[in-house]
């Protein structure tokens, strides 16, 4: 009886310290890795899920980001480009605070955004992907 109780303890222990190291705390500070997976993911999730800009496909392969994470003044930038299936040049800028990316989830992209289409802005939303709230979505 008493092995029984100790194995218990011990895969709860194990349990317990598997759950901390895989919560999302938000100690860390964001990457470019991670920021460039986000942008490539849903800044071209928001690109296409806009009305207001009117892309509905971006060209297979045309799609390129680049980020920049600034530890100084706590910011990440992201910024792509790419076509859309008519031709239209996209243009999708965003900057984000440690703070703000901390809070959200990671299947969106908070911050200041703006989505160009042929060089005019056509959206500015405060967040993008599937995970950001109804109203706030680009």
């Amino acid at each position: 009886m008493i092995h029984a109780t100790r194995r218990a303890a011990v895969l709860l222990l194990v349990l317990v310290s598997v759950a901390a190291g895989c919560s999302r705390g938000g100690a860390k500070d964001p990457t470019e890795k991670g920021m460039l997976s986000r942008a490539n993911n849903w800044g071209r999730y928001g690109v296409t899920h806009s009305f207001t800009t009117g892309v509905k496909k971006v060209q297979k392969g045309t799609w390129k980001c680049t980020a920049n994470v600034d530890k100084k003044s706590k910011t990440v930038t992201t910024n792509c480009t790419g076509k859309s299936t008519d031709g239209k040049n996209i243009g999708f800028h965003s900057v984000s605070t440690f703070d703000e990316l901390r809070k959200g989830k990671t299947r969106q992209l908070p911050g200041k955004i703006a989505i160009s289409v042929n060089g005019v802005t056509k959206d500015t939303p405060s967040c993008v992907g599937p995970a950001c709230p109804a109203k706030k979505t680009g």
